[in-house]
């Protein structure tokens, strides 16, 4: 993940277009501008997210622009969350890859396995790999409800836990050494999800899943480094029209839970978005469990998906609203280390550097009195990143508050120079006519009277072309009001200016 990447990041990924929509005369209504990130529906509303992936984006591509770079975060101790949110049907399921159960199709290939392969292969490729433990769990949010998929009897489990933190009692964890065993326990779980077909969906999902992996890494002799992280992968059950699903019984009842949650849900970011002091976790299990997701500790990929369909408009303009609140939700990830592990990293370092010098007086070495210096962690050169990329914006910001600057002050001096000519204009119109009024030549009254109105009358004519003049500058910087300054702002502006100038490097 680059420095300039936020804590929480909103992607919108768009499926292609299915059998059903095509045969009611479905037609599309979404246009896609991946260079900035926009997405506009059905010609009038606008967003801009993180990225925005058309429906001929394939599976690589937004796995490699949305989960693969939580992989650093990962590796430097810190919590991950992968988010699927949408409509019945929009396509999270085979984005998040849940059903793919051993992974080996690779242009279907979904989220989860590639990121859990990529996450062993990451461990192969250290050092020490036998220090790292893998394990994983899974379970599902069915009608307010927490339930064990790892095993046969689907338990319920409790959830307990305060604003800040949530646990979920006895969930099973299971250890894996590889993306093989990994997969094999997410096909466990998906085995025992609720799921159920619908009209809008042949097997849908009556439940939210969530797939965890824990990393843990211990210190060895010969790698100092101690740390834990959590990855969660979300794929939340569809939003959903009862008159669509043509839902009856019990699938009502499940689409009604299921709305009801993802309701709560919405709550819960509106109030993040709008940094409210109080945030209703606790008025719904899904939003508890996934408190460190939002608002919390990780980094987090919030991932809308959405169907271009006309006739899903409106469910499509929902989830693109839902994800544009989402935007504004800050996280606040911090490493995972545990401090009984990073006291025995600091003395097993001790212990190497006694060693050494230990080695290099026997040999006749006189010890070095340069002091021993660890490099620096990956996590506080993460943290540096995102510093000097929040700087170069805030920089960057600087700059074109100072080109606006220049341009208000160009206006308000050329004013200032029209009302200065104009004044001078109308100081020499007053003596002319004072004179005029005065009358020492003895001029007759009728002669007077028309010298007065010849005087009048051309400084009428200057007038009106210098209001046709500045009237042609105003309209060359624009009409808004936003353009136009009192000439009294010019020393404040300028004031202003310095200091930026100042602030510049």
């Amino acid at each position: 993940m680059s420095a300039t990447e936020t804590s929480l990041r909103v992607v919108v990924r768009a499926r292609p277009m299915n059998s059903r929509e095509t045969r009611e005369g479905a037609r599309k209504c979404v246009e896609y501008y991946e260079n900035t990130g926009q997405i506009v529906i059905n010609d009038s509303a606008t967003f801009a997210f993180d990225s925005v992936f058309p429906d001929t984006v394939d599976q690589e591509t937004v796995y490699e622009k949305t989960a693969f770079p939580l992989l650093d975060r990962i590796f430097a101790g810190f919590n991950a969350t992968v988010l699927a949110y949408g409509q019945t049907g929009s396509g999270k399921t085979y984005t998040m890859g849940t059903e793919d159960n051993d992974g080996t199709d690779e242009m279907r290939r979904g989220i989860i396995p590639r990121l859990v392969n990529a996450l062993f292969q990451r461990i192969m490729q250290t050092q020490v790999p036998e220090s790292f433990k893998v394990t994983v769990s899974m379970y599902e949010v069915y009608g307010d409800n927490v339930y064990d998929l790892l095993r046969p009897d689907k338990v319920k489990l409790n959830v307990h836990g305060d604003e800040k933190n949530c646990t979920i009692v006895n969930l099973t964890a299971v250890p894996v050494i590889d993306l093989k065993g990994a997969l094999k326990q997410l096909a466990t779980g998906c085995h025992y999800r609720t799921k159920a077909e619908t009209a809008m969906n042949a097997m849908s999902s009556r439940s939210h899943a969530v797939f965890t992996l824990f990393v843990e890494k211990t210190a060895t002799p010969d790698c100092d480094s101690a740390f834990s992280a959590k990855l969660q992968l979300v794929d939340l059950a569809g939003s959903e029209r009862l008159k669509k699903t043509e839902a009856e019984g019990n699938r009502m009842k499940e689409g009604i839970n299921i709305n009801a949650g993802l309701l709560i849900l919405s709550q819960v970011i509106a109030a993040l978005a709008t940094k409210q002091k109080h945030i209703p976790y606790r008025n719904s299990v899904i939003t508890r469990v996934l408190q460190d997701s939002l608002g919390g500790n990780s980094y987090t990929v919030f991932l809308a998906c959405i169907s271009p369909a006309d006739t899903n408009s409106q469910e499509t303009l929902n989830t693109l609203r839902y994800a544009d609140r989402a935007k504004q939700i800050k996280n606040k990830p911090i490493v995972n280390k545990n401090p009984k592990a990073e006291e025995i990293a600091v003395l097993q370092a001790q212990i190497k550097r006694l060693q050494k010098e230990n080695g290099d007086l026997r040999q006749g070495i006189a010890p070095s009195d340069t002091k021993f210096n660890d490099m620096a962690n990956t996590a506080e050169i993460l943290s540096l990143k995102d510093e000097v990329a929040r700087k170069s914006e805030e920089l960057r910001e600087r700059a074109i508050k100072q080109s606006e600057c220049i341009v208000r002050i160009n206006a308000l001096t050329q004013r200032n120079g029209r009302l200065e000519a104009d004044k001078t204009k109308l100081s020499i119109m007053l003596s002319d006519v004072r004179s005029a009024i005065l009358n020492e030549e003895m001029i007759e009254p009728s002669e007077l009277v028309r010298s007065i109105v010849q005087i009048v009358g051309e400084s009428d004519a200057s007038t009106m072309l210098a209001e046709e003049d500045q009237d042609e500058t105003a309209g060359a910087m624009g009409s808004s009001d936003e353009t136009m300054y009192d000439a009294e702002r010019l020393p404040e502006l300028q004031a202003e200016l310095d200091e930026l100038e100042k602030q510049l490097p």
